[in-house]
């Protein structure tokens, strides 16, 4: 009835022509004017949904009830319950839930794809499930349900294994990239059997759902339904194991240890690791060395936590980002926690291991959970396993009875590469905010970076080295045992920061090395050159 007296409306103001084929089709298909007198006269407003160009949609679904999207000549709904959301489309077997995140990137990709988006404001009609919390949660789990194996929905079982835990940023079975792929699937399936049903009987053919320059093409939907795959982490693991397991348990080539340090540097002795200085001697501008020490490790406690929280962290990660970006990511962390390692240890005897990179990735993580956390399945899961694996790698050091020194230097170090992956994940990763909000936010993160850099590398800068903690600039120190000139029986802790003053101790017939930070926290320092 709408249609036909909006047909007659238009065929007044154009003396009896009309404006186009009609305000209906004889397929069932209802244009945009129809929808909306349909409606208005229930007390709703619907309204056309825009995006400016190059930019991300956004929509405040706190406000927002319900959204009709067409294309194709196909009308379909997404309407909030309480406050969930679900896709109503009749080409779907079942409705789909959505989560914020997901919506918000749904709607995105739908409008990209050539999708007519309207709101809908006003008073819904009002649903059971709306009152009964019980069974709208059961409606969500019945909703959660993988498409076809087929169709590739289905991810490897070590994809789905970590991504039950970490994979919330699309990477998992219920993703908006899976789920476009089963509404494809369904689409064109279901289109295909309502067309040879009207062929057979004689009717004219509905247009197909997915038809033209718009139906994705056999490269397209292979790029659709598979997730990258983990190539660098993969990579990461395999290489730092290998470098380990060959140079150290090789009888041939390392001690035949389980805890021995070997890598890289037993390849290239005293050319790897990560210091700043030794006895003077200058190590900073040998930059390579901030990203080739990862890929030694001092034991097989360090190698097997490093490989276990880097491929835990990392596939999921890679799955969404590709394997450039996490590498670009993994290797900021690196150099982050080489940066944070020089500043606040600059005397550490050495620095090895891949942690950095491995807490970068957990950073990157963590942001994604502070961005967007109401739009995150298995949040607190996720947060849980998170600490648990935190906990579990410091209490292995503290087990393993390491020295403070590689306390401290170990902390920093995943600090450095934990900051660094915050803003990597603020900087890059997805966010429910809205553009300006996300543009400040972008901004924030390249200031940020930029100040850490340049306080670092002006702090390194600076000869002789000298510690955050401990700023007293040296770079030589030794015990040395006088009784003429202390008058007493003791070993004293003395430092230097130029050859001269290291050639006047050295005259001296008992001098032997000592540790520094024992020095610095116990014995204290007789004599410091200035």
């Amino acid at each position: 009835m709408v249609a036909h007296d909006l047909d007659q409306k238009e065929k007044e103001l154009t003396d009896g022509h009309g404006l186009d084929y009609g305000n209906a089709c004889a397929d069932g298909f209802y244009n945009v004017q129809v929808m909306q007198v349909i409606l208005e006269r229930a007390g709703c407003e619907m309204l056309p949904l825009r995006a400016q160009a190059g930019q991300r949609l956004w929509v405040d679904l706190g406000r927002e009830k319900a959204f009709i999207l067409n294309k194709h000549k196909h009308w379909f709904a997404l309407r909030r319950i309480g406050k969930e959301w679900f896709d109503l489309n009749s080409c779907l077997c079942l409705p789909r839930h959505y989560t914020k995140g997901d919506l918000l990137s749904h709607l995105s990709e739908a409008m990209s794809e050539g999708y007519a988006v309207f709101t809908v404001r006003g008073q819904l009609p009002a649903c059971e499930l709306e009152a009964n919390r019980k069974q709208l949660r059961e409606a969500v789990k019945a909703c959660k349900v993988v498409g076809p194996r087929a169709e590739g929905n289905l991810h490897p079982l070590v994809f789905l294994v970590t991504a039950h835990f970490f994979g919330a940023m699309q990477f998992d079975a219920f993703s908006p990239r899976a789920r476009r792929i089963q509404q494809n699937f369904y689409r064109r399936t279901l289109a295909d059997l309502r067309r040879k049903k009207l062929e057979r009987q004689g009717r004219a053919s509905i247009p197909p759902i997915l038809s033209g320059n718009n139906q994705a093409s056999p490269s397209k939907e292979d790029k659709l339904r598979r997730q990258h795959w983990p190539f660098f982490t993969l990579a990461q693991c395999l290489l730092a194991v290998g470098l380990w397991v060959t140079f150290s348990l090789w009888p041939d080539l390392g001690a035949g240890s389980l805890e021995g340090e070997a890598g890289l540097e037993s390849i290239l002795p005293g050319r790897t690791m990560l210091l700043v200085h030794r006895d003077c001697e200058d190590f900073r501008p040998q930059v390579w060395r901030w990203f080739t020490y990862q890929f030694t490790h001092g034991s097989v406690a360090d190698l097997g936590l490093s490989a276990i929280l880097t491929a835990a962290l990392g596939i999921s990660l890679e799955g969404l980002w590709g394997s450039p970006r996490i590498w670009l990511a993994f290797n900021a962390g690196i150099i982050g926690g080489a940066m944070c390692h020089m500043v606040a240890n600059a005397h550490a005897s050495s620095l090895t291991g891949m942690s950095a990179g491995c807490y970068c990735l957990l950073g990157i993580h963590m942001a994604d959970l502070l961005l967007n956390w109401s739009g995150r399945r298995f949040r607190k899961l996720k947060v849980i396993v998170l600490v648990v694996l935190v906990c579990f790698d410091n209490t292995n050091l503290l087990v393993g009875g390491v020295t403070a020194e590689l306390w401290t230097s170990s902390v920093t170090t995943q600090g450095g590469g934990f900051v660094m992956g915050i803003l990597v994940g603020a900087g890059m990763g997805q966010n429910m905010l809205g553009p300006r909000a996300e543009r400040g936010l972008l901004v924030g993160v390249i200031l940020a970076v930029l100040a850490i850099a340049i306080f670092c590398i002006s702090w390194i800068a600076q000869w002789p080295p000298r510690s955050l903690w401990h700023p007293t600039p040296w770079c030589w120190a030794r015990q040395v045992y006088n009784t003429s000139l202390w008058r007493d029986d003791s070993w004293h802790c003395v430092r230097c920061r130029d050859e001269e003053c290291i050639a006047r101790w050295l005259v001296n017939e008992r001098v032997a090395k000592v540790d520094h930070g024992l020095c610095d926290r116990q014995v204290g320092w007789s004599s410091t050159d200035t």
